[in-house]
């Protein structure tokens, strides 16, 4: 059952948001042509999984008073009683360890980009609570990749407007996907004063979707991204959001 609830604390049961984390570094590849399935991408796939396990860990250490009052994280091994605060940051520090690791093997550019990253990382539950589109500091903080991936692969400045344009993309698909999701929390995140793009959108979701999606679409055009991101958009309700939103994230990969 510990097991089990450390499994529940650094979400291993749900891999799908790791897409989030890889694909901007995803894009940098294909963008270079480096091959993915290489000692680097192994590197980049292994910076994602820790990166996410460390935000993981960090969001439910914060939010934990929180969680409990919100009925899809109610069960959170935090928030339940099930982990203590005390083994929760034991816990922390296994993912902190290795992505740290890996930190020592980044050019002084990726490192400093890697600090950025951590502490907007670090920000991001605070800013749930005073910034009204905290959905910005997740854009920010989690398409880092796309920067430190650019700075291994390369750091040419002739392609620096390219690298931009791919991190927008990511920016606004992290604006789509995750103001989709936060619909399922709607009615909690209002009632305990958690500050959402998707309460800020409430009244228009649909448009602000497409808005969010064509931005992503602008930075890196592709009809077939675009048909697809137009079709998912109408099919969405806030019942479907969990499902509709997963689907956005699965678009990263195209």
């Amino acid at each position: 059952m510990f097991l089990h609830h450390i499994q529940h604390f650094y979400r291993l049961k749900n891999l799908w948001p790791l897409l989030c984390f890889f694909c901007p570094c995803l894009w940098v590849f294909r963008f270079y042509n480096a091959p993915v399935i290489s000692s680097t991408g192994l590197f980049f796939l292994s910076g994602s999984l820790l990166m996410r396990m460390v935000g993981c860990c960090i969001n439910d250490i914060c939010d934990r008073d929180i969680d409990r009052k919100t009925h899809r994280t109610k069960d959170r091994p935090l928030a339940c009683g099930a982990l203590s605060i005390k083994t929760a940051i034991i816990l922390s520090v296994i993912p902190v360890a290795g992505a740290c690791i890996l930190f020592l093997y980044l050019n002084r550019l990726s490192q400093i980009m890697a600090i950025i990253g951590f502490i907007l990382t670090i920000a991001y539950p605070f800013g749930k609570r005073f910034f009204k589109a905290p959905q910005v500091i997740l854009a920010l903080c989690i398409n880092m990749g796309t920067w430190i991936t650019w700075s291994e692969l390369s750091g040419d400045v002739v392609h620096i407007n390219n690298i931009l344009l791919l991190y927008g993309r990511g920016f606004f698909w992290t604006l789509f996907y995750d103001t989709m999701y936060g619909y399922q929390d709607l009615q909690d995140d209002k009632k305990n004063n958690i500050q959402s793009l998707s309460i800020l959108n409430e009244k228009h979701p649909k448009m602000w979707f497409l808005f969010y999606h064509l931005c992503m679409c602008i930075c890196d055009w592709e009809w077939r991204l675009f048909l697809i991101g137009f079709i998912l958009i109408m099919l969405w309700t806030p019942h479907k959001s969990r499902l509709i939103s997963r689907a956005v994230m699965c678009m990263g990969c195209l």
